[in-house]
Formats: C-alpha cells, structure tokens, sequence
C-alpha cells in the first residue's frame, strides 16, 4: 500500500480531475432546489418565476422505481443452484424480504438512493453489516461525496474508492469506531495546520477535505484492493498522518466494494458520463422560465397601461386611476397590440417535448404542434404507449441489475453474520426458516417488473392469459391464478392461494377428520370442488389399516363411509366420467382381493366384518 501523503496526493488527483463534473452537479442542484433566477429584471419587482420542470418529472418518475421495490408480494426471487424442496426456496425469500423490509432501513434509504440517480445521473448506496444492531444496514451516499479515479468504468473494477463522510465533532467523539481517538488533539493539529501560511497553496475544496466550521469534521474512508483483499484507511484530510483508527482488511465474504451505484443511463463508458433528469431537461426549463417570466411581464403591462399627453401636466403625481375616474383633457391610454404568440400554447408545446425526451409523454395533452386543439388518435396513442413501454422496460432492466447486486450483498452479509435468526414474519403469518434454506446457492433476482407501476395493465393481460392457457396440459395452472393474485393484492397470495402440493396435503387431512365426524354417526356431504380420488384413497386407506391392525369398524360407520365412498364417485362422474370409471374398477380390484383376504382371516377371527365392505361399487 503506497504511504499516507502519496494516497492523500492521489485522492486529490482524483478530485481535480472531476471537477467540470462537480459544477455541472452544483448547477443541476440549485436548477431544482432553488430555480433559475432572473439575471436581468426589466423593472423593479417584476416577476422572477421558475417553472419546476425537473423536478416535476423526477417526482413522477420515482414511483416508477420503487415499485420495483416493492410491487410484488416479496422483494425477490431465489433460485437455487441445486436440488433442494420448493418449501425451502419460498420459506428463503420470504425470510429475507422480512428482513429488508422490517429489520433495515432499505426501504427508506432507497428512496434517496433513488433520487440522488434521477437528479445527478449516478447514485451510491453502502451496505454494511452493523454489529451493535446485528443487522444489514445502508446508507444512500450523495455522489458528490464517492471520488474514484477519472477513468473509472465500473465501481467494483475501481482501483480506489474514497467516502467522504461529514459530522458533527459531537457525533465523532460518539462513534464507537473512533472511540480511541482524542478529538482535542484532532482539533488541535487542525487549527495549527490551517493557521500556516505556506498551506494556502495547497488545493482546498470546502467540504471535500478542508471544513472552515471547526464544529464539524471531515472523515476520508478510502477503500483499496489488493490482490483478493480490500484494505480499508480512514483519517481526516486536514491532517492525513494521523490514523483515526487502524488500517483493516475488509473481511466481507463477498469480496466486493461495499457500495452499489446505480446509473439513470448508459452511455459512454465512464462513471461520469451518465446524465440525470436535470441535465437532460435543462435547456427545456430555461425555456419555460424565460417564457412564464415573459407573459406575466405581458401581463402586468397589460393590468397597468401607459397613458400619453399632448400637454404638459404640472403635477402628474396627483393622477389616480381608479374606476369611473375621468381623465384630464389631453390624456389618453396608450393602446397595446395582442401579443404575437400564445405563450400557453408554446409553454405546453416545450413541456410536452421534454417529457417526450425524458420518455414519459402526458397523453392527456392536445397535439401541440398546431392551433387546431384536436385530440389524438387511438393509434397515435397507441404509438406513443409502445415507445413509452420500451422506454420504462430499459430502465427497470437497469435498475434491476444494480438492485440484484444490493440483494446479492445483503444474502452474502446474512449468511456470514446472522444465520441464527431464524423466525420471520409474513403478511399476517409467522414462521421459522429452516436452516438448511441457507445452503441453496441462490441465484437472487429483484421480483419487481417493468411494467410494476401500471398494475390495471398488469392485471388485464393476467386476466387474458387466464382465459387464453385455461385447461392447457402444458401450462401450471396454479401458477396462473396466483399471478392474478399478486397483481390484484399480494396479501391475497397467502390468504387465498393453495398451492397444488399443499391443497392435496389440505384435502387429505380435511378427509382424515372427516373419518371422525363419521365414526360419532354423522353423515359428511359432498362439497362438489373436492379431489375426489384423493379423498377415497384416505377413505379406503382408513378400512385397510383397521383391517391389518384387527380393530373392529362398526357398523353404522362401515354404512356411513360406504356412503361418503358413492356420494363421491357420482361427483367425480360428473366430473371426469373416464377418471370415474376407472377409479371404480380399481375399487372393485381391491374389494375382490379384501374378501379373499376376509375370508382367509375367517377361521383365526369371530368377526370377518372388517375391511373394505363389498359394497363401496355402485350397483
């Protein structure tokens, strides 16, 4: 590792060279946040308006990317690498979706993380496991405080990378990470190194590595690889020969950076390269600025009109306007010509163009391009939907990458640190894992969709899949309804879907208890939607074991099960009259083979009423 003052020249190497980027991001934050002032009023007090274009379009579009968060029942999907049951790949994803979900902060930080790529074009989040918590925790980064060398294409390729953190002396001296560190003594090496004149001519970037408020202090957490390792250095920049705690190897299994950045485009290669909303809208919110400041400069000329004389007035200060006020002899208005342009026609005409350009065209507007008002056409709509699809189906592919590399981190954080937490919640459920769930190898993708945000959309193409698949051999059926569910109320999923495997573990259980309502001498009717086959297998399987174990049936419960056993057969032939048929010779099969049976067990009994009556076949 090259020493501290060869780092620091590096790191501040790597801040100059960013620098053209660093104003454009000062300029795209204060377009938003502040708005693009007047530099030239016409008069005093007239109108200064900014018209919040950017920061319109961010807000519509961040709900977009959450929902790929959030949208569906479980935060992602797992598939294993091995053979294992499906109950422990299901049990896995719901135990980490309770965990991103209720026992971190992601959900909240990811908000930011969100934002922070809309407006710059490059967002950063940190995952790390917190060991007083026990927990994966994140923290959503603002770019202006990650510096990677210029020629940095990927962060996990990076050859450094420097997280400048800004706090409070207070809460470092609460850090625990700090706890070793005399902050009288920081404070102390930084005043006399900022008091020396010959210091002035070292490159200072307020907030980067130099704080002029000596109630706040600078924190440089550089990350570096060597070889499989990553060897983490934090100290101040004010005073880089100081160790604000000893040089660590990150001993994070994964092997990874412990950041994940996630780009709003991808362009030119280059981590500064992609441009957010802001950057892309600009020259369009100028516009509108320059154009709303101009109609209401229209306006306020219009409201107070000049007036002219073809005389002298000695003292025009004493002139009031008010309604009714007739005017002295010789003064007369000036008259105002209409306008040129409609400047409601070209403000919505530029908007309409820049949402266009960001890809989310407001369909509810007119055709801007003429003055005829007429609305569009289906197909015109249609058109401009297709676009928009493929527009939003880029971006989630996008975000789903960089959010797969956020749950990869998380699972790998969880299996090194925190295996022995084992229940989780899930909707109105709770559950165990079963540890073996951990050692799938799991393949972890973000179960959000591109078209997530739109669930009415969603909803009626599963609807139509339903009718069009319905009854096909080649299709899960099951897996069908459930993806209606999902996209009407995920809560629905776990309230009402029965999966296949359980639904007959259900039935056959439901049948078992049955067998006791009938022994007390009570009648159970059919339902009409049951497994048929199933429930006799349990019935005839209940008469076998009495059968071999020589307990006695009575009766009444041998004519009440033959019963239930017919009742059953005229539903299934309803049903399925072939499935019926057969299942009825094979109840004939066995019934022939319980007689012999009985009759062989005549001479060693008294009672040879047990078994499978021969009456369970119809007549």
């Amino acid at each position: 590792m090259s020493s501290r003052s060869e780092l620091y020249d590096k790191v501040v190497r790597d801040i100059k060279d960013r620098n053209r980027w660093e104003q454009r991001q000062s300029l795209w934050y204060e377009m938003r946040h502040y708005g693009l002032r007047r530099k030239n009023k016409p008069w005093n007090n007239a109108s200064d308006l900014h018209f919040p274009l950017a920061d319109s379009v961010i807000e519509r579009l961040k709900p977009f990317y959450y929902m790929q968060i959030v949208g569906m029942d479980t935060i992602a999907s797992f598939v294993p690498m091995r053979q294992q049951d499906g109950g422990l790949t299901v049990t896995a994803e719901r135990w980490f979706d309770y965990q991103m979900k209720e026992r971190t902060n992601f959900l909240t930080e990811s908000l930011t993380w969100i934002d922070n790529c809309l407006m710059s074009g490059r967002a950063v989040i940190k995952v790390y496991w917190d060991e007083k918590k026990k927990r994966v925790m994140y923290d959503s980064i603002d770019p202006m405080m990650i510096v990677v060398p210029d020629k940095t294409k990927n962060l996990q390729d990076a050859e450094r990378i420097v997280h400048i953190m800004q706090m409070t002396t207070e809460a470092f001296a609460k850090n625990p990470m700090y706890a070793g560190v005399d902050i009288d003594l920081v404070q102390t090496k930084r005043v006399a190194i900022n008091s020396n004149d010959r210091e002035d001519k070292i490159f200072r970037r307020e907030g980067l590595n130099n704080n002029s408020d000596k109630s706040k202090i600078i924190v440089w957490e550089v990350y570096q690889r060597e070889g499989d390792k990553i060897k983490v250095e934090s100290f101040c920049p004010e005073i880089p020969e100081m160790n604000l705690r000893p040089p660590m190897e990150l001993d994070y299994n994964h092997g990874d950076f412990p950041f994940v950045d996630f780009s709003y485009e991808v362009k030119d290669k280059g981590w500064f390269s992609p441009r957010g909303v802001c950057e892309i809208v600009g020259p369009f919110e100028a516009s509108l600025c320059k154009m709303w400041n101009e109609k209401h400069d229209a306006m306020t000329l219009f409201n107070r009109p000049m007036f002219k004389t073809d005389r002298d007035i000695p003292n025009s200060s004493n002139l009031r306007l008010s309604p009714a006020q007739i005017l002295p002899v010789g003064i007369a208005p000036v008259p105002m010509s209409n306008p040129p342009i409609s400047w409601d026609t070209e403000i919505n005409m530029t908007r309409v163009i820049a949402e266009q350009r960001i890809g989310m065209p407001d369909f509810g507007a007119q055709s801007m391009y003429d003055n005829k008002g007429d609305r569009r056409t289906a197909t015109e709509i249609n058109a401009i939907t297709g676009l928009m699809a493929e527009s939003n189906d880029l971006r989630a592919r996008v975000f789903r990458l960089s959010l797969g590399d956020v749950y990869r981190q998380t699972w790998e954080l969880y299996l090194q640190y925190n295996k022995e937490e084992l229940e989780f919640r899930y909707r109105e459920d709770t559950g165990q894992i079963d540890p073996e769930a951990f050692f799938g190898n799991y393949v972890i993708e973000p179960k959000g969709g591109p078209d997530s945000q739109n669930r009415g959309l969603k909803l009626q193409q599963a609807m139509q899949r339903k009718q069009l698949f319905a009854g096909s051999p080649f299709i899960n059926q099951a897996e069908l309804d459930r993806s209606i569910l999902e996209l009407d109320d995920p809560s629905l999923v776990r309230r009402m879907f029965l999966d296949p495997q359980m639904r007959q573990q259900h039935e056959a259980l439901e049948e078992a208890n049955n067998i006791s309502i009938i022994e007390t001498g009570f009648p159970v009717p059919v339902k009409g939607n049951e497994q048929f086959e199933l429930r006799i297998g349990v019935l005839v399987q209940y008469l076998d074991n009495k059968m071999g174990d020589g307990e006695e049936v009575s009766e009444r419960t041998q004519q009440l099960i033959v019963q239930r056993i017919q009742e059953l057969l005229s539903a299934y032939e309803q049903v399925d009259p072939q499935g019926a048929k057969l299942l009825s010779q094979s109840l004939a099969q066995s019934a022939a083979s319980l007689m012999q049976d009985r009759q062989a067990m005549a001479t060693e009994t008294q009672d040879g009423q047990q078994g499978v009556p021969a009456e369970v076949l119809p007549s």
